[in-house]
């Protein structure tokens, strides 16, 4: 018996039950939004900002895309902590404090330490205008971070692993490093890329409420006339290697690249980035900064340049 005759005597045996069944699976429309809504849709009072602006929200995404060896892991470390207590890092600002997993694939549990200990080091020592951290936020650091090192789950299994955080922790953000561990296919393909991004990741985050950060790695060094210096602002949102996808997909995109300058690094935010209000020396609307690496040799963690955004690269 094939599944087309189970169905046939499904109906005749049990007519109501076969109704409430198709009922059931019947596809549904997705929730209408009226012109009344956006109309009277206040942006400055949304419940679901994450950080000002709207630059990101709950269910969104932010891609970081840079060179492997750049120093990504230690920035989502760092946008980690700063985000359990509410403390701005270079020029993004937390609505409140947030709670936040880091789901990630490379680092063991040393490493992870010695990028945790620079960053609340870094923080709890204070300085240079930098409030050294209280016991309330020691304690909201402590309530509200935790890390998971998954190497083994990709595709559709990586997002029901995010869905299974997302019930169990109630994040606000979950930041996953890097990319490529989870995919599962092609990086390069649109088609696997679109797959796994809008039709596997996107239902959990729309679900959920929860806003994914996700590392990706760039390509090699272009050369000729491809090479970077000729691109200008929103092209560095397709910092990242592979299809186009992954930066079409992101709700926003930060690009974090080495300059000439040793130690000094830039970030670019080329998708959304004007929503951060970030400006240069001159008070002009930029979508560029500058961020160096600790002073201290074997430390781990970011800090502003020792020029408010360093020199140029």
């Amino acid at each position: 018996m094939d599944a087309n005759d189970i169905l046939l005597e499904f109906l005749e045996h049990e007519p109501e039950a076969f109704r409430a069944w198709q009922d059931e699976h019947r596809p549904r429309l997705p929730v209408a939004i009226t012109p009344a809504q956006l109309l009277s849709f206040v942006p400055s009072a949304d419940p679901a900002e994450l950080i000002p602006r709207r630059y990101l929200c709950k269910g969104g995404s932010l891609l970081i895309a840079g060179p492997t060896g750049v120093g990504k892991s230690s920035f989502l470390m760092q946008f980690a902590i700063h985000a359990t207590v509410c403390r701005d890092l270079f020029g993004m600002h937390f609505v409140r404090p947030m709670k936040v997993v880091i789901v990630q694939a490379e680092n063991d549990e040393g490493d992870l330490a010695e990028s945790f200990q620079g960053v609340f080091h870094s923080l709890q020592i204070g300085g240079a205008g930098v409030e050294p951290l209280s016991e309330s936020e020691v304690a909201l650091i402590h309530a509200n971070l935790v890390f998971f090192r998954e190497t083994t789950r990709t595709g559709a299994d990586f997002a029901s692993l995010l869905r299974e955080i997302a019930a169990q922790y109630q994040p606000d953000f979950i930041l996953v490093d890097p990319a490529f561990s989870y995919l599962g296919a092609d990086a390069s393909s649109q088609k696997d890329v679109s797959l796994w991004l809008r039709n596997q990741i996107n239902p959990v985050l729309l679900d959920t409420g929860v806003c994914l950060l996700l590392s990706h790695h760039t390509n090699k060094p272009l050369r000729g006339k491809d090479k970077k210096d000729t691109w200008q602002g929103q092209d560095f949102a397709y910092l990242g290697a592979g299809s186009a996808e992954w930066a079409n997909w992101a709700r926003a995109v930060i690009g974090l690249q080495r300059t000439q300058i040793p130690g000094i690094y830039l970030l670019t935010a080329a998708k959304r980035g004007g929503r951060l209000g970030w400006r240069d020396g001159d008070d002009k609307s930029t979508l560029d900064r500058f961020i160096a690496h600790a002073r201290e040799a074997g430390k781990v963690y970011w800090r502003e340049p020792d020029l408010a955004r360093g020199p140029d690269p």
